[in-house]
């Protein structure tokens, strides 16, 4: 009984080995696989991160852009006046030649 009782133990010793062998095989397949998987997304993530950070920039410079075309309309408003003005002028200008020539 000793033998039998001694030999269940030793099989079950093996396949209890065996098994944490192919748990351990497992747990480290997929803790590649999670690694993997992490890596991914810090990568993803720094992608975006990237993009939202240039993304950031071109608002601020499109803000500045606009601020300067504002300026640009407020200059040609101001000399489209100006050659209104000097219009007039040079109309009036020129009724008096025609008044001075009859």
């Amino acid at each position: 009984m000793d033998v039998v009782v001694g030999t269940k133990m030793v099989q079950w010793n093996k396949a209890m080995n065996k098994a944490i062998q192919t748990n351990n095989t497992t747990i480290g397949k997929k803790s590649e696989t999670i690694r993997q998987c992490y890596r991914d997304l810090v990568n993803e993530v720094t992608s975006k991160y990237n993009d939202t950070s240039q993304l950031q920039q071109q608002i601020h410079k499109t803000a500045a852009i606009a601020s300067e075309i504002d300026n640009i309309q407020q200059s040609l408003q101001t000399i489209c006046s100006e050659l209104s003005q000097l219009h007039q002028v040079y109309q009036e200008a020129v009724k008096q030649q025609q008044h001075a020539q009859t």
